[in-house]
């Protein structure tokens, strides 16, 4: 519209540059995660008996994958707004069902740490949040989100190829690794920080939760 003011289109002009940056910022979120996950079952390969586990498992964890590569990008990038509680839920019965399906026996397997595959899986998943937690880094809350992403997806794809599972080795071998992938995108965070101004628009910013009316 012809009449309207300077300000208002400069207004407009920037929402609509955050609402691209915001798309754009998920996308890399989801693609590099993808990308993560190919790369490491073409290297590693997926487990001998992943297609003849029960329905209920893979459910699980490609619901797992689901969470970690599309919803929690959503949210962090702004375009989802969800409830903090009832998502906080959703993370937190997620993280127990994959954990679940992965568990098939107890004290059957000695060797509960230093999984070689769960901990070549959290190594580039480490690198991987060292990136993405450099993008986010202008916040903490972002930050950890990502972080708990990169953890959650590195634990489903440890479980992918690694055909160990005891309850012990699971929590040792795969979650151990995917809580030192989750460190690493923190410390990406700390690292961009460092050369953000913590008086930029983006450093005020946090996990856009949804309010209670």
């Amino acid at each position: 519209m012809s009449g309207e003011s300077p300000a208002i289109m400069a207004i407009v002009a920037d929402l609509e540059q955050r609402r691209r940056t915001r798309i754009g910022g998920v996308v890399a979120l989801a693609v590099v995660g993808a990308l993560m996950v190919g790369a490491l079952m073409l290297h590693l390969g997926p487990r001998d008996d992943f297609w003849h586990r029960a329905a209920w498992r893979l459910i699980a964890e490609g619901w797992g994958g689901f969470v970690s590569l599309v919803a929690i990008p959503l949210v962090a990038g702004g375009l989802w707004h969800p409830r903090r509680l009832p998502f906080k839920g959703l993370l937190l019965m997620t993280i127990a069902a994959v954990s679940v399906s992965a568990s098939t026996s107890w004290g059957d397997d000695a060797s509960a740490w230093g999984c070689p595959s769960a901990v070549t899986v959290a190594g580039l998943a480490g690198i991987m949040g060292f990136v993405l937690g450099s993008v986010c880094g202008a916040d903490r809350s972002r930050v950890r989100l990502v972080g708990v992403g990169v953890a959650l997806v590195s634990f489903v794809v440890a479980n992918w190829v690694c055909p160990h599972g005891d309850v012990i080795h699971i929590v040792g071998g795969h979650w151990g690794p995917a809580l030192v992938a989750l460190g690493f995108a923190v410390l990406g965070g700390a690292f961009e920080r460092r050369k953000t101004d913590p008086a930029t628009p983006i450093a005020s910013t946090s996990v856009p939760f949804r309010k209670k009316p």
